[in-house]
């Protein structure tokens, strides 16, 4: 597991983010697309509104804890769309994931197989 600190500049949708990350050593990757690590949350445009209520989690998330954050990646390895999957934990502590969960937003999901099927 490698940790960066990182900065957000878009939320995409409930599990992926655009990213500014700082590399070290006054280098920083603007843009990087960030997978949210093990979840999945329910897609944009469903008839119920459900994927855009976990993006406007995300976005109530970051807009109460601040847009600075530290990443944890796997590997520093992508997904099968390029984007590097990601743990993330605002400066004040929160864990964005576990939060998606409680709420009820995201679902268990390493990736293989079916996806979790939502109402």
């Amino acid at each position: 597991m490698f940790q960066y600190r990182a900065t957000v500049r878009q939320v995409h949708d409930g599990d992926t983010l655009r990213l500014d990350v700082d590399l070290g050593f006054d280098i920083h990757h603007a843009s990087l697309d960030v997978r949210l690590l093990g979840i999945d949350c329910p897609e944009l445009g469903r008839p119920d509104g459900l994927g855009e209520r976990a993006r406007g989690f995300v976005v109530a998330w970051f807009a109460k804890h601040g847009t600075q954050c530290v990443i944890e990646t796997v590997r520093d390895q992508t997904e099968k769309y390029g984007r590097y999957l990601a743990t993330i934990v605002s400066a004040d502590g929160a864990d964005l994931i576990a939060d998606l969960q409680a709420a009820g937003l995201a679902k268990p999901y390493d990736g293989h197989g079916p996806r979790p099927v939502w109402p």
